[in-house]
Parts: structure tokens; C-alpha cells; sequence
């Protein structure tokens, strides 16, 4: 994959000049609620396991690529995507509020009423890179958040360049990078190397490129399969 990395913000992750870290890609998508929640475990493994040097890079992937520009409405989607059983969504989101309670998190489904397109979120999170170690995981964490804590539109350029500036970025700098246009090609790239690798469903976690991690898997169950693979990398290079 091509995108810009950054590690995540966790004391257990480690800068570029420490010796060879787990790389751990995150394929995700910020209107994914799994990928949140699959996020705060991979964070809470991270913390498990602070022998291990990590980088954490996030990787983008559209659940609903064909969502206009502008959105469209929750509830047309949820339809569309339930196949009109709406009983079967109220469980899936009483799940999700149950599991994402547990490590914190408060997930407001009501408050949602669009469905955004992502696409200009993930170039957000691919130019946060630049803000070093943790400047990915940071701007994620702001746009999980924005949209399924705080019912924001992550699809609004205007949103997006808020949230931003929240996190201490140039509110300038960050304006023109968006409406430029720049970097769309570096995420449709990206996108289409996490079809040819066979990711159809997210989170998707990619462990030194060459272990894959499928799904939000609690944390004691990430943190056992990073000690695995860092104790078989320690064998191979002895």
C-alpha cells in the first residue's frame, strides 16, 4: 500500500527511529461502527502489550462508495442496506452500544441523520500523517467520534476542516488541501490494493504484511496474536 503512515496514540507505538516496530495497517472505514469499535480494542491491545514497538497506519475502505457527495439520508440507507428489516438493525445497534459502553465509548445512532460519503475523510486521515507519531490514530478517533458520537457530517469539507483544527492543525493549510483535490488518487489507490489483497469486510488488520487479523476481536485476543507474530519475527531473524 502506498498511503502515508502514522503511529497511533498509544504509549506502546513507537517513532521512526526505533528499531524495526510492528507495522499493524488498519483497513477501516469511519461509517463502519465495527471499524470504531475495533479500533478501541486495537488500542487497548496496544496497552496490553507495551514491550512491543508498534506503527499503526490507516488504511481506507468506502462501505458505500456510490453514496453521493453530498449524502444521503440514514434512514433511506439503513433500508437499503438492511434490505428493509429494520428489526434486524435495532439488534445489531443494541449489540454495538453494549460492546462499544464496555471500553468507553457512547455510541448515539439516533443522533446521525445522513449517511456521509467518506472519501474526503480518508484523504483527512491519510495528510494527518504528517502530524508524526499518533496523527492518524488521533484524526480517526475524531471522525469515529464526529459521526457516531456526536451525529456530525463527515462528508461536509466545512466538518471536516472543524474537526481538524480541533486537533491543532492550520485551519488554512488544512482548507486548501481539501478543496484541492489532492491526495484522491493516493486513496483510490489504496482502496483498490485492499480489494486485489481480498479485504471484503472491515476492520482488516495487516501485521507486518503478511498476518491478517479479520474483524473487531477484544483486545486480550489482539494483544496474544501481536506476542505471536513479535516472538516468531525474534525467531527468524535469530
Amino acid at each position: 500500500m502506498t498511503a502515508e503512515s502514522s503511529s497511533a496514540a498509544s504509549s506502546s507505538e513507537t517513532s521512526a527511529k526505533d528499531p524495526k516496530p510492528m507495522i499493524i495497517d488498519v483497513v477501516s472505514d469511519m461509517v463502519c461502527p465495527w471499524c470504531f469499535l475495533g479500533g478501541e480494542y486495537l488500542f487497548a491491545a496496544l496497552a496490553l502489550v507495551p514491550e512491543i514497538p508498534v506503527e499503526v497506519r490507516w488504511r481506507p475502505y468506502q462501505l458505500a462508495p456510490d453514496i453521493p457527495p453530498d449524502g444521503m439520508p440514514m434512514e433511506e440507507y439503513v433500508k437499503i442496506r438492511m434490505g428493509g428489516d429494520m428489526s434486524r438493525f435495532a439488534g445489531i445497534q443494541q449489540q454495538l452500544m453494549e460492546k462499544g459502553a464496555a471500553v468507553g465509548l457512547r455510541l448515539n445512532f439516533e443522533a446521525s441523520t445522513k449517511m456521509p460519503n467518506t472519501f474526503n475523510a480518508h484523504r483527512l486521515v491519510a495528510w494527518a500523517a504528517q502530524g508524526g507519531p499518533g496523527g492518524q490514530s488521533r484524526m480517526v478517533r475524531a471522525l469515529f467520534s464526529a459521526h457516531f458520537e456526536q451525529g456530525q457530517d463527515i462528508g461536509d469539507v466545512e466538518t471536516l476542516i472543524r474537526i481538524a483544527v480541533t486537533l491543532g492543525m492550520e485551519r488554512d493549510e488544512v482548507a486548501a488541501y481539501l478543496h484541492s483535490g489532492a491526495g484522491a488518487q493516493n486513496v483510490n489507490a489504496e482502496i483498490e490494493a485492499a480489494h486485489r489483497m481480498g479485504v471484503q469486510g472491515v476492520p482488516f488488520f495487516l501485521v507486518d504484511t503478511q498476518y491478517a487479523i479479520s474483524g473487531a476481536q477484544p483486545p486480550e485476543a489482539l494483544a496474544q496474536a501481536f506476542r505471536q507474530i513479535a516472538s516468531e519475527s525474534v525467531q527468524t531473524v535469530n
